[in-house]
């Protein structure tokens, strides 16, 4: 679900929304926050990664097979953070290195950053985050897809994890990302990192009673009042 990450160019409204009576899209493109549908069981995930988003010792990995959510999730969860943390989110990708990965994170927290070393990048950004942790804010970075994260980007990534101040851990990270990020964590060059991980949240798919919802809360934000459209072998 990154694409919800990355503005779409615009598409002509499909023909079936005239015939429905409804009046936009029930399945855009880019995340929209009244679309989202929370579940009992996604709700109770939201609300456990705000509270453990108070703790700066935080290293959080919420998981989900391709398609769960995970994105929509972030989105409401960056949107609804509390007002004592400093949110910035990452959107991954295999291409992202270390220093691209540090130069997205000091971006995200608002710093202008142009063509530095990555050691004076590192320490720029650690300044800003003992800044922001002085003016009684908890930095958190959050990171989409992070299971397409090259080695040396995770490296760099659990190395931030560690930075300490007199105050404790100086950042707090949750890494939205799919399982296989497990096998990687397993390999004997993660071992002692993956100790660092305080938390972590799975993401189920929906079963058939939750997909029906899914789809009749879409429908009703886009303006839907009749019957459903779809039979019950269609939500199977």
């Amino acid at each position: 679900m990154s694409g919800y990450d990355v503005e779409q160019p615009n598409h002509p409204e499909p023909s079936y929304l005239s015939a429905l009576g409804l009046n936009k899209n029930p399945f855009p493109t880019t995340y929209q926050d009244d679309f989202l549908y929370l579940d009992t069981e996604r709700n109770q995930r939201i609300q456990a990664i705000h509270q453990l988003a108070q703790n700066s010792n935080l290293l959080l990995l919420v998981t989900g097979e391709h398609g769960v959510g995970k994105t929509s999730l972030l989105k409401r969860f960056t949107l609804t953070a509390d007002d004592n943390c400093s949110v910035c989110e990452v959107q991954a990708n295999t291409m992202m290195d270390a220093e691209q990965l540090l130069v997205n994170i000091a971006r995200g927290f608002g710093l202008h950053v142009t063509n530095q070393p990555a050691t004076i990048l590192q320490d720029t950004l650690y300044q800003y985050l003992i800044t922001i942790k002085h003016n009684g804010q908890t930095p958190l970075l959050v990171i989409d897809d992070a299971h397409e994260l090259p080695k040396d980007a995770l490296q760099t990534l659990f190395t931030l994890a560690d930075a300490e101040t007199g105050e404790g851990n100086l950042l707090g990270i949750i890494l939205f990302c799919e399982p296989q990020i497990e096998i990687l964590l397993e390999s004997p060059s993660f071992k002692t990192l993956r100790e660092r991980i305080t938390n972590s949240i799975n993401i189920p798919p929906f079963n058939e009673e939750q997909t029906a919802e899914y789809i009749k809360h879409r429908l009703a934000v886009s303006g839907f009042s009749s019957t459903s459209p779809f039979k019950p072998r269609d939500i199977r």
